[in-house]
């Protein structure tokens, strides 16, 4: 089984320090993160990872960008999946969620998880599962 793990990924953080330095790339450097998650997602489907362990503080933006990052997680879930069973997907995959935070039990740690609706534009069958803890009954999916 492979996996991909990252921490402290702090996705648009404004890394206010940079202010002090005139001539730094501040706009290369403030958008370094998430261009290297698009590349982690990237190396995933093409090495047919079985899941992203993203911990730790992920966003210091606002809620809608930590949701869209999430939508693009569960992107990369779905391409991931697809590309482990051989499967052709020809057009380009959408995730728009509805979600609530809470703090729930995962090998004994409380962490926040997220309870919630989503919608794809990718056939996804009852009790499928995605992303991390799936074993432990997280990630079920049940269509509507």
């Amino acid at each position: 089984m492979k996996f991909i793990h990252a921490s402290d990924l702090h996705l648009d953080s404004p890394l206010c320090g940079l202010d002090n330095y005139e001539e730094a790339p501040k706009e290369m450097i403030r958008s370094a993160t998430r261009g290297a998650v698009e590349r982690m997602v990237d190396l995933a489907i093409e090495e047919k990872v079985t899941f992203i362990v993203l911990s730790g503080d992920l966003a210091d933006g606002d809620w809608k960008e930590k949701k869209n990052f999430l939508n693009n997680i569960m992107i990369g879930n779905i391409l991931s999946m697809c590309k482990g069973l051989d499967f052709v997907v020809d057009k380009k995959q959408y995730a728009h969620s509805y979600l609530d935070d809470e703090t729930v039990k995962y090998k004994g740690v409380d962490i926040i998880g997220f309870r919630g609706e989503f919608r794809v534009n990718f056939k996804i069958p009852d009790f499928f599962g995605l992303g991390k803890g799936v074993s432990q009954g997280f990630g079920a999916v049940k269509v509507f």
